[in-house]
């Protein structure tokens, strides 16, 4: 298995850049390499909730995206287990959010995760995750290319 760090497969990114939720909710990726991505979004006005601020939810989606590539990126197939949040600073419409994601630790089949959401370089969000980690891979052997 390769460092933590490395360039991961060409195939699994194509896999992450066609998600369905990744596009829905326009983010795009800024970086993946295993163990680690980097996302962004941009506040629209329909992520903004009553007060007029962006939705924790959209917040809370972005780093989870993140979460979600950076656990993945070994192609092994990773689900979360646990998701703990501590939103520090709000947002506002048309604020350029990034999020991180980058793993921490590992034990048995659990991978642990630390998140940031932030605006400008700001951190407007944090956040601490578990993954259960398959046997299964995302994608068979000798699939797509690493460089």
């Amino acid at each position: 298995m390769p460092e933590s760090g490395e360039r991961m497969n060409d195939e699994l990114l194509r896999i992450f850049n066609s998600d369905p939720y990744l596009n829905h909710m326009n983010f795009r990726i800024l970086e993946v390499k295993e163990g680690y991505a980097r996302v962004e979004g941009r506040v629209e006005k329909h992520h903004l909730n009553f007060n007029g601020v962006c939705h924790g939810g959209y917040i809370f989606s972005l780093a989870d995206v993140a979460f979600s590539f950076a656990s993945n990126s070994r192609n092994q197939k990773a689900f979360a287990v646990s998701i703990s949040v501590e939103y520090i600073r709000g947002a506002k419409e048309g604020d350029i959010l990034t999020a991180t994601a980058e793993e921490t630790g590992s034990a048995g089949r659990l991978g642990f995760y630390d998140m940031t959401v932030m605006r400008n370089g700001e951190t407007i969000a944090k956040f601490q995750a578990i993954v259960y980690r398959k046997k299964e891979a995302i994608l068979q052997p000798g699939a797509g290319s690493t460089a």
